[in-house]
């Protein structure tokens, strides 16, 4: 059983008070929704210039590493013009 500490308040640059959105935590997907205060405000490191998080994709997307182990990638419209 996994346990979730939500009275606990830590103080200090990079830690957050808030639920980390997952997606689905009682189903056990624990990647970061699209409203998560996760999202791109980790701590970029140098050896996340080529690492992959455990969906096997590129750790830092759009700039800012994310606090999850899974990158959001964000769902985008693509035009190709001629």
């Amino acid at each position: 059983m996994l346990l979730l500490h939500t009275n606990a308040v830590y103080t200090g640059s990079g830690n957050i008070n808030n639920s980390p959105a997952f997606v689905n935590y009682t189903g056990c997907n624990f990647r970061l929704s699209s409203g998560s205060p996760c999202l791109n405000s980790g701590l970029n490191q140098d050896w996340m210039t080529n690492g992959l998080d455990l969906d096997r994709r590129k750790r830092i997307r759009y700039g800012m590493v994310g606090m999850g182990t899974c990158e959001m990638i964000k769902d985008v419209t693509v035009y190709r013009f001629r």
